[in-house]
């Protein structure tokens, strides 16, 4: 399947549609950004990750809590994490790296979509989020990309910010909320009133103009 061009204007409707509908998301999100900014130890950090509303409680990983309770988590391996993180920055291929060195394997637990929602909030939104809805969505556009192929996400994503002139966090919320636009039997009619409210081109498959 050849790719589809994305268009800024219709990514940056898919993201307000991403905020009308999960407002309650973006409060969470917020949270944790400010809370990120005072972890500076690993206590505070496997916190972040595990306790009240947590990192893992906003990606939806709570299921995975189990692999950080165990002995595998010695104080070297927090410390090095940590470490790791602290390294997050303004710069992206930077981010890029850290992602790949700590979702490739090497911690328990951390596979690359949580190891990218990590480096989100520490670089303060300067990563993309590879997730299986985001990538089910580039497939449609006919980007063909493994769910752990972190290289090819990350450079597909850098390079339709640069030629829309948006932000990581403004695509994400388009690759993921996209599916939802597609499916007629979810809130059909309540979708296309809010979608026509934004002047987003409709997708073909809801079949109205």
């Amino acid at each position: 399947m050849e790719e589809q061009k994305f268009y800024n204007d219709k990514i940056l409707a898919y993201a307000k549609f991403y905020d009308y509908m999960l407002s309650h998301e973006i409060e969470k999100e917020t949270k944790i950004l400010e809370r990120v900014k005072y972890v500076n130890n690993t206590e505070a950090l496997f916190d972040l990750l595990l306790k009240d509303e947590c990192i893992l409680w906003w990606k939806g990983a709570l299921r995975i809590k189990r692999f950080f309770g165990n002995e595998y988590w010695t104080s070297d391996k927090k410390d090095e994490l940590l470490k790791q993180l602290n390294e997050a920055c303004d710069d992206s291929s930077i981010n890029k790296n850290i992602v790949k060195t700590i979702g490739n394997g090497n911690y328990k637990g951390i596979s690359f979509p949580i190891a990218s929602t990590l480096v989100y909030f520490f670089s303060q939104r300067n990563c993309p989020i590879i997730d299986k809805r985001a990538l089910q969505t580039l497939k449609e556009y006919g980007y063909e990309i493994r769910n752990d192929d972190w290289d090819k996400y990350f450079d597909v994503c850098k390079k339709i910010i640069d030629d829309c002139h948006i932000s990581f966090r403004e695509l994400d919320k388009a690759l993921w909320i996209y599916p939802d636009v597609c499916q007629k039997e979810k809130n059909y009619l309540h979708i296309c009133k809010k979608l026509n409210d934004l002047k987003i081109a409709i997708h073909p498959a809801l079949n109205v103009p």
